[in-house]
């Protein structure tokens, strides 16, 4: 990526965790509309109504689903392209791409720290100061890793 593209994203980005209002999974959604990275909500939302069982939904809520880490995850599943969850193979991680844990979600971005471990933007609560940190290895059990398009 180059550098005028990636300062041009990364004020996206703070536009986009500045209209989420300090909930990660709306970042992930606001996401989708900028860089069409991720499922928008009008895709998610399909397929929770075309698949609610796996979900494991028993009243849709149109408003709210599409930005829960959960619902996220079982999207993320079924139609984008799991990749590696190990941080050693980190040729496989690239900005752009998803990153799970049990209760938290957050963007790959494309800055390393000096292990070449990528950077994560994410928005873990209101006071945070840094929104794009070096989070990977610490933040828990890394549970999906995903890329809507190969």
């Amino acid at each position: 990526m180059n550098k005028s593209k990636s300062k041009k994203n990364r004020k996206i980005i703070r536009r986009i965790l500045c209209t989420a209002a300090g909930v990660m999974a709306a970042v992930i959604f606001y996401s989708a509309y900028w860089f069409h990275v991720i499922p928008h909500r009008k895709y998610s939302n399909e397929d929770i109504g075309i698949c609610p069982e796996a979900y494991e939904i028993e009243e849709a809520d149109r408003n709210i689903d599409f930005r829960r880490v959960k619902n996220l995850r079982v999207y993320l599943e079924r139609n984008g392209v799991p990749l590696t969850t190990d941080l050693t193979e980190i040729d496989q991680w690239q900005g752009g791409d998803t990153v799970v844990w049990q209760k938290h979600i957050g963007i790959v971005s494309d800055i390393r720290n000096r292990k070449g471990i990528p950077f994560v933007i994410h928005n873990a609560n209101p006071v945070q100061l840094q929104y794009e940190e070096d989070i990977l290895e610490i933040w828990g059990k890394i549970v999906g890793h995903y890329r809507m398009s190969q």
